[in-house]
């Protein structure tokens, strides 16, 4: 039974159990429902970093990064910008020659606002692959531009014990200039309601390298 709307699946729930007790038993019997208050669940112990890692924040979300990256301001605010910046000396192996890689390594952090269930479909954001495809087509602006992975990603952790269905998809991008790392997530049935979606971007990049033994350097680290 599917529906993107909760009374409507309930209904349908109902629907479902009423007739199969008049086959199997040729009686009436409702389906039984208890009520619960979501709100009342205990909050999540807080978890400390690992190793080399600190918490941040942007848009009411925590997640651990490297201690060597910093916020990048911008014309609203000089901190919880989810953008973050840090040396590409300090992300790669020391053996890594930077002399046709300059720059910094990029992390970019973009949440995007929730979403009633039943408005995904008509604009076209059913699965979160048609998202990620729109990130696609905006970072492939040359034909110089090629895409390495596109595949589906399996979250492996819920540290916050979070009730919520979690969808990946993941890219590697590069072009003559920039290469790119981008993860797209969706947190799908969001407490307490369970009707909405949100969707979450997190992109990382550095310059280019030149060579196919520091492509694939690069490609490791990120």
């Amino acid at each position: 039974v599917e529906s993107d709307d909760r009374d409507e699946l309930l209904k349908l729930i109902s629907t479902y159990f009423v007739a199969d007790g008049l086959h199997r038993h040729g009686k009436f019997e409702s389906l039984p429902r208890f009520q619960h208050d979501l709100g009342t669940s205990p909050a999540p112990s807080s978890i400390v970093p690992p190793s080399g890692y600190k918490k941040a924040s942007f848009c009411s979300y925590s997640f651990f990064i490297r201690k060597d990256f910093q916020d990048v301001p911008n014309a609203v605010s000089k901190a919880a910008t989810g953008h973050f910046s840090m040396a590409a000396s300090k992300l790669f192996d020391r053996t890594f020659s930077f002399s046709s890689s300059p720059g910094d390594v990029e992390l970019l952090v973009s949440v995007v606002d929730p979403l009633p269930l039943s408005s995904l479909r008509p604009l076209g954001r059913e699965h979160v692959r048609w998202v990620a495809l729109e990130c696609k087509q905006s970072l492939l602006r040359s034909w110089e531009a090629r895409v390495v992975h596109n595949r589906p990603y399996m979250k492996k952790m819920n540290l916050a014990n979070d009730v919520a269905s979690w969808s990946c998809w993941e890219m590697f991008i590069e072009d003559s200039d920039f290469t790119w790392a981008v993860m797209v997530l969706r947190r799908q049935y969001v407490p307490p309601v369970l009707d909405t979606a949100q969707d979450f971007i997190l992109a990382m990049k550095c310059r280019s390298a030149k060579d196919r033994e520091r492509k694939k350097n690069v490609e490791a680290c990120l």
